[in-house]
């Protein structure tokens, strides 16, 4: 019979692995939390896209025109009966508060009968900034024209559709 007292791990292997170990869960979170930010303010981006895209159809199909008001974290959307470019009833509401809306035109984006949208100029940009720094999304803001809205991503202080 053979044995050996000298089986196992020693404490100063255990140790390095648990130091290694600890170092790249520290890396995998850090990872994790950019990721989790950049997506966060992509999602925020295509609901708002959405929010404006129902908000067209809705007008259209109801023959109303439809007012999407635009604060610093909050985007509403509903119906202009009586025509004051506001909106009646209880609006639908998307909030975000780790996130700025910036707009550079109107507060209120009113989409008439017709789907279209009166704009001072060529376009109204909405883009949204992140609390957390060093996040750079795919999308990040919307240009709003007439007949269209799009995706984009801001460069250079200007939205580049996508």
């Amino acid at each position: 019979m053979c044995t050996n007292k000298n089986s196992g791990f020693t404490v100063t292997e255990l140790l390095v692995v648990i130091a290694l170990i600890a170092i790249l869960a520290s890396v995998s979170v850090m990872g994790y939390s950019s990721w989790h930010a950049k997506y966060g303010l992509e999602k925020a981006t295509r609901e708002i896209y959405s929010l404006l895209m129902k908000a067209r159809s809705d007008a259209v199909t109801t023959k109303t025109p439809y007012v999407v008001t635009i604060g610093a974290n909050q985007v509403q959307s509903g119906p202009d009966a009586n025509g004051d470019n506001a909106i009646d009833g209880t609006p639908a509401t998307l909030s975000y508060p780790n996130y700025v809306i910036n707009n550079n035109g109107d507060a209120a984006i009113v989409f008439d009968r017709r789907g279209l949208v009166n704009i001072p100029g060529n376009n109204q940009t909405i883009n949204l900034t992140s609390t957390i720094t060093g996040t750079n999304p795919a999308v990040d803001c919307i240009v709003i024209s007439a007949t269209r809205i799009n995706l984009g991503k801001m460069t250079g202080g200007a939205c580049v559709q996508r």
